[in-house]
C-alpha cells in the first residue's frame, strides 16, 4: 500500500480511544495530532439498575456504540454477572467498532448491518417486533432514531442511558491549515464548528458514520469523505485510497 507520509491527521477523541489508529497511521508515514474534544462518564443513577431481575425481560440488546457496549459491561461486571449471561438474548452491535468491543467480553452480535447507522440496525430486524423486548444502552445525548424505529414496529423498548459526554476545551493551535480531520459522531462536530478559530480553517474531513456525514454536511461547504469502514485497518486503508486517487483536489472552505 501507499503510505501517508508526512501527512497530518487530525484524531479529535480521547487519547486512550485512539491508540491503535494513532500507531497504524505512523506505522504508514503519516503525523497523528490529538486534539480531544469529548470526554465520556458513566451514568452510574442508570447503571445502577443492571442486575439480574432487570435484564431478565429482555430478549434483545442493541449496541449502538463502542462506549455504549463498555460502560454497560462494566457495570455488568460491578455487579458480579459475567458479561456472558447475555449470550442468551439477541445481541446487535451498529458495526465492527462496537462488536470488537464486545468481543473483548466473549460476546459477539448475531448480523452486522451493512449502513453503521441506527437504520441499518432496524434494516436487520422484522417489520413485526410485538413479541421481542429491546434494551438499549445508549448515550444521554443519543437520538431518539432507533428507539422509534422499535416501537414502529410494536416491539417493547427500554432505553438506559449508560454514558455522559463532555465537551472538552481544545487546544486550538494545534489543527492547521489543509490538515485531514477524523470525525466520529455528530456531538463532535458539533462541538469542532462551535469554534471560530476551527471554522475558518480550511481542512478535508473525514466521517465515521451516515449520521456523522450529515452533521458534517450542516457545516461544512466542501466534500465529505465517509468512511465506510469505522476500524483502525479500514480508516487508514481509505485514507491511503484517498490520497492515491483524489489528493490533487483542492480543499473548500466550510460555511
Amino acid at each position: 500500500m501507499t503510505n501517508l507520509e508526512n501527512q497530518r491527521v487530525v484524531l479529535l477523541r480521547e487519547v486512550t480511544q485512539t491508540q491503535s489508529l494513532m500507531l497504524l497511521l505512523q506505522k504508514h508515514g503519516a503525523h497523528p495530532i490529538s486534539v480531544p474534544l469529548l470526554a465520556f462518564e458513566s451514568n452510574d443513577k442508570e447503571l445502577k439498575l443492571i442486575d439480574h431481575e432487570f435484564l431478565q425481560p429482555f430478549t434483545s440488546i442493541c449496541f449502538t456504540s463502542a462506549n455504549g457496549a463498555n460502560f454497560f459491561i462494566k457495570a455488568l461486571l460491578r455487579t458480579n454477572l459475567n458479561p456472558k449471561c447475555l449470550l442468551q438474548k439477541k445481541i446487535y452491535a451498529v458495526g465492527p467498532k462496537t462488536n470488537e468491543k464486545l468481543q473483548e467480553y466473549g460476546l459477539n452480535a448475531e448480523r452486522l448491518p451493512k449502513e453503521y447507522s441506527a437504520a441499518g440496525l432496524l434494516n436487520l430486524l422484522p417489520d413485526d417486533l410485538s413479541q421481542e423486548y429491546f434494551l438499549l444502552p445508549l448515550a444521554e445525548i443519543a437520538k431518539e432514531t432507533l428507539e422509534k424505529g422499535l416501537r414502529t414496529r410494536n416491539a417493547h423498548v427500554k432505553v438506559l442511558k449508560t454514558y455522559k459526554t463532555l465537551l472538552l476545551e481544545p487546544q486550538l493551535d494545534l489543527v492547521r491549515e489543509e490538515d485531514w480531520v477524523i470525525f466520529t459522531s455528530p456531538s463532535m462536530v458539533n462541538h469542532y464548528f462551535s469554534y471560530k478559530q476551527f471554522h475558518e480553517k480550511s481542512i478535508t474531513p473525514f466521517s465515521i458514520g451516515a449520521s456523522t456525514t450529515d452533521a458534517l454536511r450542516r457545516c461544512y461547504q466542501g466534500e465529505v469523505h465517509t468512511v465506510l469502514e469505522s476500524t483502525s485497518d479500514g480508516i487508514v486503508e481509505y485514507l491511503i485510497k484517498y490520497k492515491t486517487t483524489q489528493y490533487t483536489k483542492p480543499s473548500i472552505k466550510h460555511t
